[in-house]
């Protein structure tokens, strides 16, 4: 099949690209290089690969990309909390403005695959959250989210996957992430302050939210007009994860209370819809955490790559 990546730079295209050129794939990237390429150079010569630097929000360049596409995977964003608090307008524009600038050129025979997020449903406090709980977005990022959900959930062609909080080494690697911030931070300073411990928290491994994106490739047939929780079926507190980057990692582990300024989610995110279909996360916490203490200790990850 012949797959627009958009955003493919990034923490999850990296690791994405590479499965889909495996696949026989043929891969057209867009990306406008806000990160740098370097989580894509290893693709760089392979065949069924093409890069274009550019902006989702290009009219004539989105309109050019799409011809002869039959999957389109949006990964197109800016993400995570601080940055977009940061950017706010920018983040407005280039989450929603873009998102519709790409759904204006869509064709009904072409499947949109959109990277949504789990902090949609807010704070949520305790639930098990299904693709049926309201949303309430606490957060620029999740708003901005939400309205591009809205805006590819009209199209019957669209799959929306709403992903829980990501973690593990990527090529394009990113350090605000619990669990990545978390090692990272045991590491550099021997010291961490968890709040709020017993707040509970889904995740799942950059790996296999790519290889979610494959099942909805090979399984559209029945995902088409949906959407679904991405998650690890294990869903752990702060304090659990802290607890597990202890066993690997000897630093000074303290617990606070949140104040009012800091992330109150806690809940976890139900899989049994997608599950239901046959998708099943490989990748554990503990293998995760081992992956990134590698990383952390042995090559250069440092605070360029919290995206701030």
């Amino acid at each position: 099949m012949r797959i627009l990546v958009t955003g493919g730079a990034g923490y999850i295209g990296s690791m994405l690209i590479p499965e889909l050129l495996n696949k026989g794939h043929q891969v057209t990237v867009l990306d406008n290089l806000t990160w740098d390429i370097q989580g894509l150079e290893s693709n760089v010569g392979k065949p069924g690969f093409e890069f274009v630097k550019g902006d989702i929000r290009d009219n004539k360049l989105i309109k050019g990309l799409l011809e002869g596409q039959d999957v389109v995977v949006h990964l197109a964003a800016l993400v995570g909390f601080n940055l977009c608090e940061s950017r706010r307008a920018q983040a407005t524009d280039i989450n929603v403005n873009g998102s519709k600038n790409l759904c204006s050129h869509l064709r009904d025979n072409q499947l949109l695959i959109y990277a949504s997020t789990g902090s949609v449903y807010g704070e949520a406090k305790g639930l098990n959250c299904t693709e049926e709980t309201a949303p309430n977005p606490p957060s620029h990022y999740a708003k901005t989210k939400l309205e591009a959900e809205a805006v590819f959930s009209k199209r019957k062609n669209a799959v929306i996957l709403r992903f829980a909080t990501a973690f593990g080494v990527s090529l394009r690697m990113r350090l605000d992430l619990l669990v990545n911030q978390f090692v990272y931070e045991a590491i550099k300073h021997k010291t961490l302050i968890v709040y709020g411990k017993n707040y509970a928290r889904s995740i799942v491994h950059v790996q296999d939210i790519a290889r979610s994106i494959m099942f909805t490739v090979n399984h559209k047939e029945v995902m088409h007009g949906q959407t679904f929780n991405v998650s690890s079926e294990a869903t752990f507190t702060k304090g659990q994860i802290a607890q597990s980057i202890k066993e690997q990692v000897d630093y000074d582990l303290r617990f606070a209370e949140l104040n009012s300024d800091l992330d109150k989610r806690d809940y976890q995110l139900s899989t049994e819809k997608i599950q239901a279909l046959g998708f099943h996360t490989n990748v554990s916490l503990d293998q995760g955490i081992r992956e990134l203490v590698y990383a952390v200790k042995k090559l250069k990850v440092d605070k360029t790559f919290f995206n701030a």
